[in-house]
């Protein structure tokens, strides 16, 4: 994962992809990374616990999103305030805790929670067209949704039904 991240990260290069793409890629079960201010994380914990990677490959759909514009630059605008950062922070914690806890309601809110809080610190990471997407496709029909990339990707999305058009995933 540091060689890929390396990789795709050379010297100079202005925008900065993230290591929990790379570890997300190439480490097995279900991760959670701590930053402490720096591209890589200062700690992970994990779970391969069958169950819950069964569990977390049922409920999570991947529906395709337009890409990304060309010239997209999700930093140009940034609001690092601590009390948006905590909020994100709490997100996060709701969502490692309702993993292991197979929480579908929790999940969901954790991801809807987490997607509405980049919008307030980075706000372009959520275009107009993919917010009026989530206001009226996924928020009101399931218990959570958020986007994969910023600005574009998939919607990643927590249901214990099939939708239409999702892509499902394998967590090993």
């Amino acid at each position: 994962a540091k060689l890929l991240f390396g990789a795709e990260n050379p010297p100079g290069k202005k925008y900065v992809s993230g290591s929990q793409d790379h570890l997300g890629l190439l480490m097995p079960g279900v991760n959670r990374l701590y930053y402490n201010g720096g591209f890589w994380p200062e700690k992970i914990e994990s779970t391969i616990d069958g169950n819950i990677c069964h569990w977390l490959s049922d409920v999570i759909h991947m529906v395709p999103l337009e890409p990304r514009p060309d010239g997209y630059d999700p930093l140009e605008v940034m609001y690092l305030e601590k009390h948006l950062i905590k909020e994100l922070g709490e997100a996060g914690d709701l969502c490692w805790n309702s993993i292991l806890k197979k929480d579908i309601t929790g999940l969901g809110k954790a991801l809807t929670n987490t997607f509405l809080s980049w919008k307030k610190i980075l706000p372009l990471t959520v275009p107009d067209w993919v917010m009026n997407e989530m206001e009226t496709k996924y928020f009101p029909n399931y218990p959570g949704a958020i986007t994969s990339g910023a600005g574009g990707g998939y919607v990643v999305v927590v249901s214990e039904k099939e939708i239409e058009g999702a892509i499902k995933i394998r967590v090993r």
